[in-house]
């Protein structure tokens, strides 16, 4: 269902303007009401060049280049618009050389190209630059300079490609419909085929998909699938008939003649006569001379074949006006090959002696036309062009990436000096934090052993009191002298302070170690870890040697070892 409405919205979005804009106009004129300044580049291009074309395959009478191009001059220079200025100048010069490349010069024709590309750059008009590739190609086929026709399509065709105009696609397969062409006249069907079907998958406008139908059906016919070329003409005239009766109407003679080719192929000579006689009978009513020749010469190498040398004769009679009409090597050939094998049957082997001449000579001129070394030295000059092209970007492409290296390795270097400045300066912080909390550890311990033997010095003062003073000293007295020396809660805190940071975390990790640890089993254990003798702890304790040695059997208990001396070193060392 959603892709119903998808195609319905597509049909709608896309395809109605395009039929509502054709009954607005049925007369192809362009009209003074459309803004083309509302019209966004480059739909702008696309509806002028819509017009004109559909008044040249009307093919009405009146039909001038002057009149479109003064339109599309007039409309740009009412809107400003540089592009379409420039549109007007391409159209007037494409269409007069299409009309008649004989009045240019080679000189000229490049010259003018040149200031057109020129042109188009100053109105920011890139896209149309492999479309002026195409009209020097175009042109020197006209001049019969199918070597150099060859190069300009093909860079033309580059051009288009490596730009990737999605978005602007003048007559949308065309150009490479043409360089098949070309390669088709070279003898290079497989080139062609190729290049055809590249054009098939486009989308692209009715009479450019009868061209290319048609030279399908001709290169299959050339490389001897006579089945396959006929389904081809086949479906060109499917194409035909969706066009309509009133427009391409020669083209109906041109396929049916080509059809009279396939039969002849096949040897199905009645069906090719038939085909033949309307091909000419076509042709010949729309003045398209080379087709008719061409038809009428076939017929003739039927007539030739079924040894019906009176027909051959008339038919014969018939293509000479076409035949120096046209001047088509391909065709002075091949009549002058009919005459010769006609006057060969009737025994006038005198005459056909005389026209057997002319037929070494279009050949000689038909195989210089039509020469493989042409083609071959064509390609070869584009390739060599392309490869000098791929060269200078693999050159340049080299020299920017030096740069980015360069400039990669420049950044990489200054990242690496402020990282290195950075680490550096953070080793600094991190040494001068280290030295700052040495100092203070240092600071610490000096202290914490200061305050330890301002305590051990005054226990020992009052040792020495006693023995000198003996009994001379109350008990009172001897109280005194020992609560001077006994550590208060203030000190314990001020020593706990000092004992944290010579041994940070210390009394954490012992009550994780002993979590049921007494207050003044504590003390004793930070005083084991200054490694003070049991006299001395006792002293700044303020106990006796039998309260020393019950913190030590408790601590046994809790930690429940058998030797306490050793279990208590144990524990303070591990802390």
């Amino acid at each position: 269902m959603k892709t119903k409405n998808h195609a319905f919205d597509f049909i709608v979005i896309r395809i109605f303007p395009f039929l509502l804009f054709l009954l607005l106009f049925p007369v192809f004129t362009l009209s003074k009401e459309i803004d083309f300044s509302k019209i966004p580049y480059p739909r702008n291009i696309f509806v002028i060049d819509s017009v004109i074309r559909m008044r040249h395959w009307q093919q009405t009478p009146s039909f001038d280049i002057k009149t479109p191009y003064l339109e599309i001059l007039e409309e740009a220079n009412k809107q400003n618009d540089a592009r379409m200025k420039f549109f007007a100048g391409y159209y007037r010069f494409s269409y007069s050389l299409i009309q008649n490349s004989e009045a240019y010069s080679e000189a000229d024709m490049l010259r003018i190209i040149d200031s057109l590309r020129i042109e188009a750059d100053k109105v920011n008009f890139p896209d149309i630059q492999p479309y002026l590739t195409n009209i020097i190609g175009n042109y020197y086929i006209k001049i019969k300079k199918n070597g150099l026709g060859l190069y300009y399509l093909m860079k033309g065709l580059e051009e288009r490609n490596e730009k990737n105009q999605s978005a602007f696609k003048l007559y949308p397969g065309y150009a490479t419909y043409r360089l098949a062409l070309l390669f088709y006249e070279f003898g290079d069907y497989t080139k062609a085929i190729q290049l055809a079907k590249e054009v098939e998958k486009e989308k692209v406008e009715l009479h450019v998909s009868v061209f290319n139908k048609n030279l399908l059906g001709m290169c299959y016919l050339k490389s001897g699938f006579s089945d396959t070329a006929l389904s081809y003409f086949d479906g060109t005239m499917k194409v035909l008939q969706e066009i309509g009766p009133g427009r391409m109407k020669g083209w109906r003679g041109i396929v049916n003649g080509n059809k009279g080719f396939c039969y002849q192929a096949m040897n199905q000579l009645e069906q090719a006569i038939l085909y033949y006689q309307n091909g000419i009978s076509v042709t010949d009513s729309f003045n398209l001379y080379s087709n008719r020749t061409g038809f009428t010469l076939a017929l003739a190498s039927v007539y030739y074949q079924r040894n019906e040398l009176a027909k051959l004769k008339e038919a014969l009679i018939k293509a000479k006006s076409g035949v120096f009409k046209s001047g088509s090597e391909e065709h002075f050939f091949k009549y002058y090959k009919m005459l010769t094998q006609y006057h060969a049957s009737v025994g006038d082997y005198k005459t056909a002696l005389m026209y057997s001449d002319s037929v070494r000579l279009w050949a000689d001129s038909l195989n210089t036309l039509s020469d493989k070394n042409i083609q071959v030295n064509a390609e070869l000059m584009y390739e060599i062009e392309k490869g000098n092209i791929r060269q200078n970007l693999y050159l340049t492409e080299i020299h920017r990436n030096r740069y980015r290296l360069g400039l990669f390795v420049a950044i990489g270097l200054m990242i690496g000096l402020t990282f290195s400045f950075l680490f550096i300066r953070q080793r600094a912080f991190i040494r001068s934090d280290r030295a700052k909390i040495k100092r203070e550890i240092l600071r610490s311990e000096s202290k914490l052993k200061e305050f330890t033997d301002i305590i051990l010095e005054k226990n020992k003062l009052i040792e020495k009191m006693e023995q000198q003073l003996g009994e001379k000293l109350d008990e009172e007295a001897k109280l005194k002298l020992r609560d001077s020396v006994i550590l208060t809660e203030e000190d314990w805190s001020n020593f706990r302070k000092l004992f944290e940071k010579v041994h940070p975390g210390f009394f954490a990790r012992l009550k994780e170690k002993v979590p049921d640890l007494s207050q003044a089993e504590v003390r004793y254990i930070a005083l084991c870890k200054l490694q003070l003798s049991g006299k001395e702890m006792s002293a700044m304790l303020g106990v006796g040697d039998t309260a020393i040695r019950q913190y030590r059997y408790r601590i046994r208990k809790k930690l429940n070892v058998e030797d306490e001396e050793e279990s208590i070193a144990l524990l303070v060392q591990s802390i």
